[in-house]
């Protein structure tokens, strides 16, 4: 039976290309006859217990099983009047005084139909008496098949607007994503060129430099334009020219130190994640400063999360007066985008290190991404 119900099922479908009509298609077809077999079975018991005639009920089983499948063809038609009455596009009054009516008519047309079907197989009920026992139980089966079908359209008028609502939330997060993006590049490139401009008439070698460097660092930003996650070790790479821009700027005040996992480097994170921090504690922890400064960078594995981690030697956050630690416009929108991207699963740590200087730690849910470049592993 499984197996004929699914051939059915395929024919009907490439025929009408729609898998759910098919299916109810199918359905009708293998379930109309347990339902006939069903009413047989309780015309038996009736005929036995009131006129105490024993009449098998395989006898009542064709008419039963006509009297059902006729029904289908009105089953379609309830469909498209209440599409055509949906209570998305009329008010229920309306749908109400259009189906009133009609489940006093289209009972009238399908026991017409059921009984002229019958008389061609020799059916010796009369029609009124054929109306009267069938009229009540069709206009019944009438208003069940309208609930069944408002409440079908119910659901599929919700999906839509459950789809349709998911869809506008994900275009929403990813447009917030590419505005807190693009707030990283203009910050970074307007001082970039500030200093090459200052260096220009100090240290023409170190300017041309610094430009080739920032040549590199602009190609490479095109080239990850719209994606809102990469792989650690792209990260890495990124921050690495970024960095070489930022030594020729500082020179021999500016020492960083990376303490790279190699298993973390297939890992997925936020494109453009470290940049931000690694140029909050250059700002604060080298520029506001004369002495020399160091940045340590870290990635590690813990459990099913991955921790990166910046901290520097500057003299660290300020606290503000309720207790927190004060956060500038770049960590801020590293925040915003870890919320966009993950929830609730991930930890954004913003504090000072035992031993002085700024600490921010960054934990994220672990997703593990084959490397694609052999460049991957020579990054630590």
């Amino acid at each position: 039976v499984l197996k004929i119900f699914a051939v059915y099922t395929r024919i009907l479908s490439v025929k009408i290309k729609e898998k759910k009509l098919a299916f109810m298609g199918g359905l009708f077809l293998f379930l109309f006859p347990l339902i006939a077999l069903f009413f047989a079975y309780q015309l038996e018991i009736f005929h036995y217990y009131t006129e105490h005639k024993s009449i098998p009920y395989w006898e009542f089983f064709p008419t039963m099983l006509s009297y059902w499948y006729l029904w289908i063809l009105f089953f379609f038609l309830i469909w498209l009047i209440s599409q055509r009455y949906s209570p998305e596009k009329k008010k229920w009054l309306l749908i109400l005084l259009v189906h009133i009516p009609l489940s006093l008519i289209i009972p009238l047309g399908h026991l017409a139909l059921t009984f002229a079907f019958l008389k061609i197989f020799g059916f010796k009920e009369n029609f009124p008496v054929f109306m009267a026992n069938w009229y009540m139980f069709d206009v019944v089966v009438y208003w069940l098949a309208t609930v069944f079908v408002y409440l079908a359209l119910y659901y599929r008028l919700y999906r839509t607007k459950e789809l349709a609502a998911a869809k506008m939330e994900t275009q929403l997060a990813a447009a917030q994503l590419m505005v807190l993006k693009g707030q990283v590049h203009p910050h970074f490139l307007f001082n970039t060129l500030n200093s090459i401009m200052v260096l220009m008439h100090e240290d023409i070698r170190a300017a041309e430099k610094m430009i080739t460097h920032l040549s590199d660092f602009l190609r490479y930003t095109l080239e990850n334009t719209g994606q809102h996650e990469v792989l650690l070790w792209q990260e890495v790479q990124f921050i690495k020219r970024y960095l070489d821009i930022e030594k020729v700027r500082f020179r021999d005040r500016l020492a960083v130190r990376m303490d790279i996992d190699a298993q973390t480097l297939s890992a997925r994170v936020p494109s453009l994640i470290l940049q931000p921090l690694v140029e909050n504690s250059i700002r604060h922890g080298i520029v506001s400063f004369s002495r020399n400064g160091e940045i340590v960078i870290v990635s590690k594995r813990e459990g099913d999360h991955l921790v990166l981690q910046v901290e520097d030697n500057g003299p660290g956050f300020t606290r503000q007066p309720d207790g927190q630690f004060k956060r500038g416009i770049g960590l801020s929108n590293i925040e915003a985008r870890l919320q966009k991207l993950y929830g609730k699963k991930y930890r954004f740590e913003v504090g000072n290190a035992p031993g002085g200087g700024a600490l921010v730690k960054i934990v994220i849910p672990f997703i593990k991404s084959e490397p694609q470049e052999k460049e991957a592993l020579n990054i630590a």
